[in-house]
């Protein structure tokens, strides 16, 4: 079978990954997105997907599923990244409350073509006078119960609303609420705006050149979290501004 040569492959697509965590022979599946910062180079996803204390889970590495070949979507592999050396832990965290947690790639993978991929960075977090409203449309990339295109490792695309008041931190914590059909295997998917050309600012609407899309942030957790209780579609999303400072740890 002859293999699957992309004629025009939307950027967005390689901005993700499948990620699994390992403690020992067990598993988590997740989602991981790429983060550039400077000349660094992150995958980043929630901090429970590497730790849950109360859970007992206390993972040892991690397994994103990359691609190899730009021309070739079928042609990719298993890049494994440890979380501790010597006992010392690897992965970068701000703070335990922050469901957010980052691990350094070698950049001579990036650099020299060995994993094929699109990195997001300081430039597509929104500017400070984009104006974002409640239901207001997002995506969210990811892996919903690991769902996705296998042969070709690219991802399943959810669309969400904003539902609380944005940039203002719900409940004093510095994440705002989507309304969403997530799925576990969805934590550590960014949330970006859907792609435009025309943005809506303070000063009045700005038309680009090609559309423009911006991560505004990482979907976390279902929110209020009840204990056998129906779920509301409520979903946590930290602000994308926080993934800037943990990468500059």
């Amino acid at each position: 079978m002859a293999q699957t040569k992309p004629k025009l492959l939307d950027p967005l697509s390689i901005t993700v990954a499948p990620l699994t965590a390992y403690q020992g022979i067990k598993q988590k599946q997740a989602t991981g997105f790429f983060y550039q910062n400077g000349d660094r180079y992150f995958v980043v996803t929630n901090l429970h997907v590497l730790l849950k204390e109360d859970e007992d889970w206390k993972a040892n590495k991690i397994s994103i599923r990359v691609h190899d070949d730009p021309s070739y979507l079928s042609e990719n592999f298993d890049l494994e990244l440890p979380l501790y050396k010597e006992a010392k832990q690897l992965w970068k965290e701000l703070d335990p409350q922050v469901d957010l947690a980052a691990v350094e790639i070698d950049p001579w993978m990036i650099k020299s073509g060995k994993v094929i991929m699109k990195v997001f960075s300081k430039q597509d977090l929104p500017p400070d006078d984009l104006i974002l409203g409640i239901g207001d449309d997002l995506l969210i990339l990811g892996y919903p119960l690991g769902l996705y295109d296998h042969k070709l490792n690219l991802p399943i695309v959810r669309s969400a609303s904003i539902a609380s008041v944005y940039p203002t931190p719900f409940n004093g914590n510095p994440f705002f609420l989507v309304d969403a059909r997530v799925f576990q295997g969805n934590s550590g998917s960014p949330v970006i705006t859907k792609p435009t050309r025309l943005l809506v600012k303070e000063s009045g609407n700005e038309l680009v050149v090609g559309k423009v899309s911006f991560l505004v942030g990482v979907l976390s957790h279902t929110w209020p979290i009840y204990e056998g209780k129906e779920h509301l579609g409520l979903n946590a999303v930290w602000f994308s501004s926080l993934v800037e400072k943990l990468t500059s740890l």
